[in-house]
């Protein structure tokens, strides 16, 4: 009797056969190594994307949150600041990860109070010019949650009040200015404390220079 091993069919199958599972263990081997790459890229990616969206977002809503609490008027002159990215938005400026670092709304003849802008939600802030508009009542003291801030021009409003003493906490102001105001009371104490300071003005106030800053000075 003729072996079935020697007959052609049979050849030709078992040939197939060996081929077939040659190939799956190849493919397998192919998959098995590229997976821990895309295991280990893409979730951090996916984080770095989720967590600059959200800090454009809480930007953002911050930004919007201050602008409906402006008059009417006001309002409309920032009719740009529209959508979900404040970088888009008019004078406004942002860093390479899409964090607002420069504020420039001087001379948009807005009406209306900082009591609604949440200084809290723009930790890599470096100026905030608000010059020669129409924004009154007080500086919160919450301002100094703006450690990075290097400029704060706030010259030429209706601000009332005193000067709140939390200002003394953002050591890298370079400028600071606040005159042609309605502030009144002492000079805090703590703006001795910023040594890195070319200009401060608080000029045209009704405000008091303390003993104790005198002698720090």
């Amino acid at each position: 009797m003729t072996s079935l091993s020697n007959k052609p069919l049979f050849n030709q199958f078992l040939s197939s056969l060996l081929f077939f599972h040659l190939l799956l263990i190849v493919l397998h081997f192919v998959s098995s190594s590229t997976a821990p790459v895309s295991s280990l890229s893409s979730p951090f990616a996916h984080s770095s994307s989720k967590v600059k969206i959200e800090e454009e977002t809480k930007e953002a809503m911050a930004l919007l949150n201050w602008k409906t609490s402006l008059h009417n008027k006001s309002q409309s002159l920032l009719s740009s600041s529209v959508g979900t990215n404040p970088c888009n938005w008019v004078e406004i400026n942002c860093d390479h990860s899409g964090s607002v670092t420069h504020l420039n709304l001087s001379s948009y003849g807005l009406r209306g109070t900082l009591h609604n802008l949440n200084f809290q939600s723009f930790p890599n802030l470096l100026s905030l010019n608000l010059s020669y508009n129409s924004l009154s009542g007080i500086i919160n003291p919450n301002i100094s949650h703006l450690s990075k801030l290097s400029l704060l021009d706030l010259s030429v409003n209706q601000f009332t009040g005193r000067i709140p003493s939390e200002i003394g906490k953002l050591t890298s102001l370079h400028i600071i200015d606040l005159s042609v105001n309605r502030m009144t009371g002492l000079i805090p104490q703590d703006v001795g404390a910023l040594i890195s300071l070319s200009k401060l003005d608080f000029s045209f106030n009704n405000l008091t220079v303390s003993f104790l800053l005198l002698l720090e000075t």
